[in-house]
């Protein structure tokens, strides 16, 4: 047996053939791992495309959701909020001073706000007011020259409505025909 032949060696050609089939087989598993590779990378990128989906999903059901509650605040609001009378209602205003003694109002008004009748008061020459606006609406500080410092003394005006504390301010309290109003002093705790 000859070891060297035109062809090359012996070995030559076993040692070829076995290295080429290790690394065809090499070359094999390098593409079978790049391929689970490549769909576990596909897998994640779907999760995370989906769980995107499922993002925008909750955002565009959470504005969804947050519109219909503020739809239906609305509508609660409409239904159950201070409501306006148009036309000439009759009222009756009393202011109580810090003495208790009282002076009333009486008349007709087209005024739909409290603070409207107060203006119409004002502008009549027998009745005044000084307020600031306020984050609540207009707070009342003087009537008739009579002065309410919560600061000095828990002093304050209150509105009562029909023989009620108002649930407005001034600026925001209805008139309804026949509404009897009261400004009265009073000092807090």
């Amino acid at each position: 047996m000859r070891l060297h032949s035109a062809e090359g060696s012996f070995f030559e050609g076993c040692a070829c053939t076995f290295w080429h089939n290790i690394t065809r087989e090499k070359v094999r598993y390098w593409i079978r791992m790049e391929q689970q590779e490549k769909v576990k990378r596909e897998k994640i990128g779907q999760t995370q495309a989906g769980k995107k989906k499922g993002r925008g999903k909750k955002i565009i059901f959470g504005v969804i959701l947050i519109a219909a509650l503020l739809a239906v605040l609305l509508c609660v609001y409409r239904k159950f909020g201070p409501k306006t009378q148009t036309g000439t209602k009759a009222y009756t205003v009393e202011v109580v001073d810090q003495n208790g003694e009282t002076k009333s109002y009486q008349g007709r008004t087209d005024a739909e706000y409290l603070s409207g009748l107060m203006d119409e008061l004002a502008a009549e020459g027998d009745f005044s007011y000084e307020g600031t606006q306020s984050d609540y609406g207009l707070y009342i500080t003087a009537i008739n020259g009579v002065t309410a410092d919560y600061d000095k003394d828990k002093a304050y005006w209150s509105i009562y409505v029909n023989g009620e504390v108002g649930q407005y301010g001034a600026d925001s309290q209805p008139v309804a025909d026949g509404d009897d109003f009261q400004f009265v002093y009073e000092k807090g705790q």
